[in-house]
């Protein structure tokens, strides 16, 4: 991990513009948040979805911090690894269950 705290932009932020997802939706997002692949850090991806070879990308933090609050347990070892270095006070202001609700808002 680059950082132990997520970005400022982090859309697992409850802080984050809801809705604001790139070209992804809510689903895909959360699904790979939740997958044994990780998730990209959204400064690691380009505007077309295409970043680095999966070795060299940062593993995004808020999806790790999303997995632990949503009591996600990864086997990737690596993302196993981030889970035990996070701590509960990590969690604060970080988007739970409540992640697809609040991206699935309407945007005006």
């Amino acid at each position: 991990m680059k950082t132990k705290k997520p970005c400022a932009e982090c859309p697992f932020r409850s802080t984050a513009p809801a809705g604001w997802l790139g070209p992804w939706s809510v689903d895909e997002i959360a699904a790979c948040a939740h997958s044994e692949g990780g998730l990209a850090c959204h400064m690691d991806v380009n505007k077309k979805g295409e970043g680095l070879p999966i070795e060299e990308y940062a593993q995004c933090v808020g999806a790790i911090l999303h997995a632990n609050k949503t009591f996600k347990r990864y086997q990737n070892p690596r993302l196993a690894e981030m889970q035990r270095l996070t701590k509960a006070e990590d969690l604060a202001g970080i988007l739970g269950f409540e992640f697809k609700t609040y991206h699935s808002k309407v945007r005006k």
